[in-house]
């Protein structure tokens, strides 16, 4: 599915994808800041999963080490070797405990993360959208409202507004961070 091949039809006319995008772009531009917010903490989720994982084969780089002398050193973060007077237990302790402290730094902050996210998009972009949109559907006249169902009107501002949503914590953000 690529942008450039969706085209929405209005008042009888292909927009293209790509001026959709824009659009979408133009409106997640409005929320930069809480954007921004979403994406550096996502950054530091992201550097704390590879510490962990550095960690993880640091210790299997330590125990081939131990069990085979000839094999190479492993590559200990910000050249802190740890002292030759630790036993390689101690080494392995001391590895084991720095992997669960990451690990709990990174559930709370993806505790965290999801409240920000859900504070941001629920109450922030939701809220103001469709409030947004039911002043503007205000000005309307009489006229446009006896052409189409209350219901549906509500149905479409509803997913709209998802959409849009959608569009910023689930497309926008994910890509800037990958």
């Amino acid at each position: 599915f690529k942008y450039s091949q969706m085209k929405i039809i209005k008042n009888d006319k292909e927009i293209p994808g790509i001026k959709i995008l824009g659009r979408l772009l133009k409106l997640s531009w409005q929320y930069k800041s809480g954007c921004i917010s979403l994406i550096i903490l996502q950054l530091i989720l992201l550097l704390i999963n590879f510490g962990a994982l550095n960690f993880t084969g640091i210790s299997i780089d330590y125990l081939r080490k131990q069990i085979e002398p000839d094999s190479i050193n492993p590559k200990w973060p910000f050249g802190l070797i740890p002292p030759d007077s630790w036993s390689p237990v101690s080494v392995l302790i001391a590895i084991g405990v720095s992997i669960v402290i990451f690990a709990i730094l990174d559930s709370v902050l993806s505790y965290y993360y999801r409240i920000v996210m859900t504070k941001f998009t629920q109450q922030g972009i939701v809220v103001e959208l469709r409030a947004n949109v039911y002043e503007k559907l205000q000005t309307l006249s009489f006229r446009f409202f006896d052409s189409r169902s209350t219901g549906t009107l509500i149905n479409r501002v509803t997913s709209d507004v998802q959409q849009t949503r959608l569009f910023i914590d689930g497309v926008l953000i994910p890509v800037v961070v990958f």
